[in-house]
């Protein structure tokens, strides 16, 4: 928890550096702490409920809870709002997890499964063509998301199974924190600073995209030797 704590005073300075301003919103950081939070109350319901059945009515009452939140626009505070989602989520996969690694295993028809996760890849196009906008933090997360949610997890899942294992995804897995931490913070500099000086909004992504990963690349190796206290490792 406390590189989010850290990261958060460095958000906060940057934000007063770029725009001049004193700004405590948690932005991205909000996924950290609710996963968190979502954790360790999993865990202590862990502790005293040993029936699935129990644990899946729990979870169906989080699930309720979520979308009533959702659809009643309920907003509270430190994006506690969140959180009957992250648990119903976190807590279903626990559940599920034996289910899914069995199904994922099945797969041993490497072409059948890349055809699979493909299909199940498209389905969040769904939210480009109907320009429907799902967002956790935001309280705009209904149940068809969640649907959207899991089949997208799925097939990210196959493909990875399929793949195996890779270098290069171990080591973005091993640093995920700092690049989920910077990377809006890059995208607001890069707005404030490199987009007046671009015509072309393509072009300017095509920039922007670049000056985030390289940013985050360079900065990953320097944080792990010098800092590693900063993003949790010793």
């Amino acid at each position: 928890m406390l590189p989010t704590v850290y990261f958060l005073a460095i958000q906060v300075g940057l934000r007063w550096l770029v725009k001049g301003e004193i700004n405590f919103e948690m932005g991205v950081l909000w996924f950290p702490w609710i996963l968190f939070l979502a954790e360790i109350v999993l865990y202590m319901i862990c502790l005293h409920i040993h029936s699935t059945v129990a644990m899946f009515i729990i979870l169906t009452g989080s699930f309720a809870i979520a979308l009533l939140f959702d659809l009643f626009a309920i907003v509270l505070p430190l994006y506690l709002n969140v959180l009957p989602s992250a648990l119903f989520i976190i807590g279903l996969a626990s559940l599920l997890k034996d289910r899914i690694k069995g199904f994922l295993s099945m797969m041993t028809n490497h072409k059948f499964g890349l055809l699979l996760a493909a299909l199940l890849l498209i389905s969040p196009l769904y939210t480009i063509i109907l320009e429907h906008r799902m967002e956790m933090a935001g309280n705009t997360f209904g149940i068809d998301d969640y649907g959207i949610a899991f089949i997208t997890t799925i097939g990210v899942l196959l493909i990875c199974s399929i793949i195996g294992t890779s270098r290069l995804l171990e080591y973005l897995g091993r640093n995920t924190f700092l690049i989920l931490a910077l990377h809006k913070t890059l995208i607001d500099f890069s707005v404030f600073y490199i987009q007046p000086q671009i015509q072309s909004h393509l072009v300017f992504k095509m920039i922007q995209f670049g000056f985030i990963w390289a940013v985050c690349l360079l900065l990953i190796p320097f944080v792990n030797k010098y800092i590693p206290q900063l993003v949790g490792k010793h």
